[in-house]
């Protein structure tokens, strides 16, 4: 488990690093109203997973059934082929529906930066990028529930540092406009789907001689049918606050939010890398049986969870507007940010929790339990945010996303623990871990801020303020959760 999620920690984090790079670079270089538009990109990006009805979920788990064996069964690879022709007609809806529709939607904010920016070719590009996201994820999701993460992962690394490459050409050497970067973006897609497709094949998990099995397709339909629903429900959500917020600010302040959110998104994607590992070895684990193997998986995955999240959310938690005042040489812009960093990263750090028991209920076949909770936060989401903003004001109103984060994990946890007495052990292990941690997190961090109130001048001194609290804190507790536990097992 720790040599895969360290591929995907590879794959991943510079994945993560690129997205914090791209979306500071389209906001400082182009803009706040451009990276409005961007941030309408990404929550497209996040919702077009509605689409996938649950099938790269479906596919991975029938490929991790099959992992111990040299090949995946041919149904396996017969139901693969048959999600890859579905998925092409969803592209193409994807792609003609954005290029349709996303110069209407960036018009609705009716102001001229608005206007600039309501291009159809840059909606088109836009379109094609989006579309080709869906074979990425496909394709991913079969190497990794055939346990090959390092192979999957070096795909990742590579086109990831490929579109920073690119775009920060694009940007500082042709001062190119978000058309172009869009353009960067459907090609690096492309290619990024086309290297997937070749490892698929040299893994011999790909034949171009295969058929589609639409019977199988229909035997997969009770799994996929709840799958689908908690998938689109869990979209929603975690798309809910742009969608909100953007009905109630301008473009710039819209553009800001979706920076920030990116920020947040990307700690979560770190917490992916464990979570993506985990996923295959806990079905493998439940399906024969063996609680001892899904014991060490949950120990295993949750303490890289804390170590990757915990110490770099709360740390934005405390020295985000010393980070802001870093990236933004805009006093104005950077002031903008302020309400933004508490609330997110603090619902940053409830949300990664859920990460385990969603894994669980997707491994014993349980999607419709997700479905369930996810439904309910759902009906509360609008109530309680829109609510909260509009009753407490924008900045007080934004801490409803940690309280609606903490609903959604204490439900998660509660149906854990009525699964049975393994997984309420499991349960009880997440909460005791996680809160032990960030309480001493917390406390540090509040002491370092308020006791040294050094005034940082060269940005050398604002970058070594703001980033020793951190290399501290992720520095003891990687050594107390994941390095000492290993060099006590290598012993």
């Amino acid at each position: 488990m720790l040599s895969n999620t360290l591929a995907h920690l590879g794959g991943r984090g510079l994945s993560a690093i690129v997205g914090f790079v791209v979306t500071t670079l389209v906001a400082t270089q182009l803009g706040a109203a451009a990276m409005g538009v961007f941030g309408i990109y990404m929550v497209l990006q996040s919702l077009m997973g509605i689409l996938d009805g649950g099938m790269s979920t479906s596919i991975n788990r029938a490929i991790a059934i099959d992992a111990p064996k040299e090949q995946p069964q041919a149904d396996s690879l017969r139901l693969f082929r048959t999600y890859e022709l579905v998925l092409l007609g969803f592209a193409l809806i994807i792609f003609l529906s954005v290029s349709t529709f996303m110069p209407w939607i960036v018009s609705q904010w009716e102001s001229e930066s608005a206007k600039q920016l309501s291009s159809l070719a840059l909606a088109i590009f836009a379109g094609l990028a989006l579309a080709l996201r869906f074979f990425q994820t496909l394709y991913q999701h079969v190497l990794f529930g055939a346990q090959h993460h390092k192979s999957a992962n070096t795909v990742i690394g590579f086109f990831a540092a490929f579109r920073a490459t690119c775009i920060m050409l694009v940007l500082f050497v042709f001062e190119g406009s978000l058309e172009s970067v869009f353009v960067v973006l459907a090609i690096s897609n492309g290619l990024e789907a086309l290297t997937f497709l070749a490892t698929c094949h040299a893994k011999k998990l790909w034949y171009f001689q295969t058929r589609p099995s639409w019977k199988r397709l229909k035997k997969t339909v009770s799994f996929m049918a709840p799958v689908s629903g908690a998938t689109i429900i869990a979209l929603l959500l975690s798309q809910a606050d742009r969608i909100i917020i953007g009905h109630l600010v301008s473009l710039e302040q819209f553009g800001l939010y979706s920076l920030v959110a990116s920020y947040a998104f990307g700690i979560n994607a770190l917490a992916y890398a464990p979570g993506n590992v985990f996923y295959p070895t806990i079905t493998h684990a439940l399906h024969n049986n063996d609680k001892q193997a899904a014991a060490e998986a949950v120990t295993r995955t949750l303490n890289l969870i804390l170590t990757l999240v915990f110490p770099v959310c709360l740390w934005a938690f405390f020295y985000g507007p010393a980070i802001g005042s870093i990236i933004f040489k805009d006093a104005a812009t950077a002031i903008m940010t302020l309400p933004l960093w508490k609330p997110l990263f603090l619902a940053c750090c409830l949300n990664v929790l859920t990460i385990i028991p969603f894994k669980i209920f997707l491994a014993q076949n349980r999607p419709d339990i997700i479905f369930k909770i996810n439904l309910i936060i759902l009906f509360l989401y609008p109530l309680v945010f829109a609510g909260g903003i509009s009753v407490f004001g924008y900045e007080k109103g934004l801490f409803a996303l940690p309280a609606l984060a903490g609903i959604l994990f204490t439900s998660f946890l509660l149906c854990l623990q009525h699964r049975g007495e393994t997984e309420k052990l499991f349960a009880q292990k997440i909460i005791f871990k996680s809160t032990g941690l960030f309480v001493l997190l917390f406390l540090f961090y509040a002491a370092t801020h308020v006791f040294i109130t050094a005034t940082p001048t060269s940005l050398i001194e604002q970058l070594l303020f703001a980033g020793w609290p951190l290399a501290l804190a992720g520095g003891i507790t990687g050594w107390f959760l994941v390095l000492a536990p290993l060099k006590k097992r290598l012993a």
